[in-house]
Formats: structure tokens, C-alpha cells, sequence
């Protein structure tokens, strides 16, 4: 009969693994890697591959919360493997062994697809627009109104197929701003991300969140 396998010192029944602190296996250190938004880049993709070929045994697994696994690394080879795919922008949120996609992280409600380049409909870079506007819907994670955001590179909305608090639809390079409505729906104004970007983090600053009545004041002068 085999030992019983028991945790890491300091660990509790629900942790969860990341880079900064890699779970015990039968082939090894088990690191676990959160891409932010659930999505990679190319650069990303041959990051992890790179970084599980040199650091690991080469093996990564898919997990049903669509996180990556890197098998078979060592104590040695952990703090290498982070600083690797820190460097990547898939380094760790937190260290203490907790969820790494936190309840209140604004990333949570953006949905977004591939965008440009990767995907031949969309005109806008997707996934560094809705990381950005996330970080501009921070400040409203703590005040317990929750919002659904989606950014899409065209009008499929394809990674959110309903309707939205807010909706941006890429579309020759900038975006139609959809308030409560889907992707394909009627857009209150259109603008340049930057543009966009500056009225949300207006509204947020003003404790306005995409579900609020109030914020379709932020585009008070486009909308008719």
C-alpha cells in the first residue's frame, strides 16, 4: 500500500495550486498556471510550452476551469518556471495558496473573444482592451454590484452571445458601445477605445457601474 499523500506544510483542504506555490503529485511538482480573461496569446502558448519543456517533464494538462497544469517540476526548477511565465504576464495573482481568479476581480465578468489578430473577423486587439477595461472597472469590485461586461472584434460576440451591461463591438478599429444589449445590438455611440476607456474610468471614479441607470450618462452626448 502507498504512503498516504498529505499537503504541503501550510496548506489547507481547497488549496490551490499556482506557480508560487506548486502542488506535491506522484511525477512531481504540479504548477498551475491562471490565464488571465481564460485566454493565452501565441507568445503565451509557447511560454507555457517552453517553460514546461525546461522546467518540468513536458506535460500540461487542461483543467475544467480551463487552467493549465505544468507536471514534473522540482523544487529547483518552480522559482525558474515562475519568473519564466511571470515575464509572459502569467504570473500569479496572490501567494498564499488561495484562488488565484479571485470572487471580486473584475476580470471575472469580461467576456472576450481572440480579437485581432487572431481571428480574421475582428479589427481590434480584444484581450488587451478587456484586460485594460477590467482595471478600470476595479474600483467598483467592492461595492457588491456586479456586472457583466463583454468586449467582442465584431458583432458574432462570440464569447458572449447574450446581452451584457456593457458591450463593446469592434468595428474598423474601434469600437459601438451596446448598453444592455448583445453584441449585435444597437450601439449607443462609437469610439475609440482610448475614448471609451476615459468615460468608464470616469464612471467607475464616480462609483457608476455598466448595471446603474446612471451610467449611460457617461455617454450622454451620443446617446439620442
Amino acid at each position: 500500500m502507498s504512503a498516504r499523500r498529505t499537503l504541503p506544510e501550510g496548506a489547507r483542504r481547497g488549496w490551490c495550486p499556482s506557480l508560487a506555490r506548486p502542488m506535491p503529485t506522484g511525477d512531481g511538482l504540479l504548477a498551475r498556471v491562471h490565464p488571465p480573461l481564460g485566454a493565452l496569446s501565441a507568445a503565451q502558448m509557447r511560454a507555457v510550452a517552453a517553460g514546461a519543456r525546461a522546467h518540468g517533464n513536458g506535460h500540461i494538462d487542461v483543467t475544467a476551469r480551463g487552467n493549465l497544469q505544468i507536471r514534473g517540476v522540482s523544487e529547483a526548477s518552480a522559482p525558474r518556471l515562475a519568473c519564466a511565465l511571470a515575464q509572459a504576464g502569467l504570473g500569479d495573482t496572490r501567494d498564499d495558496g488561495g484562488p488565484q481568479r479571485l470572487p471580486d476581480d473584475p476580470r471575472r465578468a469580461v467576456a472576450a473573444c481572440p480579437g485581432a489578430p487572431a481571428c480574421c473577423s475582428g479589427t481590434t486587439p480584444v484581450p488587451d482592451h478587456a484586460a485594460r477595461l477590467a482595471q478600470a472597472l476595479a474600483p467598483l469590485a467592492g461595492l457588491g454590484t456586479a456586472a457583466s461586461v463583454h468586449v467582442s472584434g465584431c458583432a458574432k460576440g462570440c464569447a458572449h452571445p447574450g446581452p451584457a451591461d456593457l458591450t463593446l463591438v469592434g468595428r474598423d478599429g474601434a469600437y459601438d458601445v451596446v448598453l444592455a444589449g448583445p453584441a449585435s445590438g444597437k450601439p449607443a455611440t462609437r469610439l475609440a477605445f482610448e475614448a471609451a476607456l476615459d468615460r468608464i474610468r470616469k464612471a467607475a471614479a464616480a462609483g457608476l457601474s455598466p448595471p446603474d441607470p446612471m451610467f449611460s450618462q457617461v455617454f450622454q452626448d451620443d446617446v439620442r
